[in-house]
């Protein structure tokens, strides 16, 4: 019963993630933790993530502007053990932002 819950859900949330872009994760990830417990959810919800993201990039393919691309901000990514614990990051147009202290 509750694979027929999940599958429900995930259509539910696939088609309105479809329309308005995001919120799939949302919607989706409640459900799994609830049917399977944090431990299996998480890694399930990357899954569904990177395979959603995949098929983003396979169906926008030819409607993304190649001109602009090299200006755009890499994606985000977590800083290495090595790196300092401050980075300064410099957006045009935007003053100077400093990452908090945190632990990495």
């Amino acid at each position: 019963m509750e694979w027929i819950a999940v599958l429900a859900i995930g259509l539910v949330a696939g088609t309105l993630g479809g329309i308005v872009g995001f919120g799939t994760s949302i919607m989706l990830l409640p459900i799994l933790v609830i049917a399977f417990g944090p431990l299996e959810a998480v890694p399930m919800m990357a899954v569904t993530a990177l395979m959603a993201n995949f098929s983003r990039v396979v169906v926008w393919w030819r409607e993304v502007d190649w001109k602009v691309w090299p200006f755009m901000p890499p994606p985000a990514f977590r800083l290495p053990h090595w790196a300092p614990q401050r980075c300064s990051i410099s957006v045009p147009g935007a003053s100077k932002w400093r990452w908090p202290h945190s632990s990495y």
